[in-house]
């Protein structure tokens, strides 16, 4: 990469950031207004407390049958953010579905030392996706290439993500690619009913990869963007954490999809990275879409 495309991206990044964090900052703002009965019929005093940590929050279930949503925080429905790891949703479908690997297909692990320990072996894409091994999506974008990145998202109609040869393995973790929580769920509904433009092999695989082993019926995938991205694991000053649980649930002939985002600044609650599902559950059990 030469000096002036990487400066060149790195405005755009920062652009990008800029206005993701302006819109959500705002929301933040009302949201801290709220009142405290908001949560109170949800979550645990210890959640409850964890919440008022962060900048925002919100959590969106759709029910695609009735086309009813619900929820809290809704006028973060329509606020959009980088997508981060729930993109190995798509992703998943992409490479499946253009036929660049299967689910026998095997990622090599080339030797570098990653800070994130399950990364520093070899994977399958099942493996890859329950590990949320970045280094393997980037070698499986790699193979994909940015034309067909491209089409197959225009054809999955999945938030707006920009694929460029320069981003080509790092657009969902960095600069102006988003997604919000309505987009997200209105996705993975189509995902749930097996009404994507894919092969329904391909749908199937993904679905099996996204089944919680513990949990019947619950099909998910989190995500941990950060803002400004400058490694994995890294937390500098002031630097915005946005946490994603999305999926959905199948249940007595029944689905629903879901989308929580936790929106917080460096330093964050102790225990961000299990919050994102607790807060999910929690809401989806007061509800009964959960037992």
């Amino acid at each position: 990469m030469t000096r002036n495309s990487f400066f060149k991206r790195f405005l755009l990044f920062s652009l990008s950031g800029f206005l993701i964090q302006t819109q959500l900052g705002s929301a933040s703002a009302q949201a801290h207004r709220a009142s405290e009965n908001e949560t109170q019929p949800y979550f645990s005093p210890e959640i409850q407390q964890k919440l008022r940590q962060l900048q925002t929050w919100t959590v969106l279930v759709y029910e695609p049958q009735t086309q009813r949503s619900q929820g809290l925080r809704s006028k973060e429905w329509d606020l959009a953010s980088i997508p981060a790891s729930t993109y190995k949703i798509p992703h998943s479908l992409i490479g499946l579905s253009t036929g660049v690997l299967d689910l026998q297909t095997v990622f090599p692990w080339n030797g570098t030392p990653y800070e994130i320990e399950s990364w520093n072996q070899a994977h399958t894409l099942a493996t890859a996706f329950q590990a949320s091994c970045v280094p393997c999506y980037q070698q499986l974008a790699r193979k994909i290439g940015v034309s067909r990145m491209k089409s197959e998202l225009e054809k999955l109609n999945y938030g707006q993500m920009v694929v460029t040869p320069e981003t080509l393995d790092s657009f969902w973790l960095t600069g102006p690619s988003r997604i919000s929580p309505r987009q997200q769920v209105q996705f993975l509904s189509r995902l749930a009913l097996r009404q994507l433009p894919v092969a329904q092999q391909a749908q199937d695989a993904v679905a099996e990869i996204m089944a919680d082993p513990q949990i019947p019926g619950l099909y998910a995938k989190t995500g941990w963007g950060r803002v400004p991205h400058q490694g994995f694991g890294d937390s500098v000053p002031q630097q915005m954490h946005y946490g994603w649980y999305v999926g959905y649930v199948k249940r007595d002939a029944q689905t629903w999809a879901f989308a929580t985002r936790l929106v917080g600044k460096t330093p964050l609650p102790e225990g961000f990275a299990a919050l994102r599902k607790q807060v999910t559950l929690a809401y989806l059990k007061a509800q009964k879409i959960l037992p």
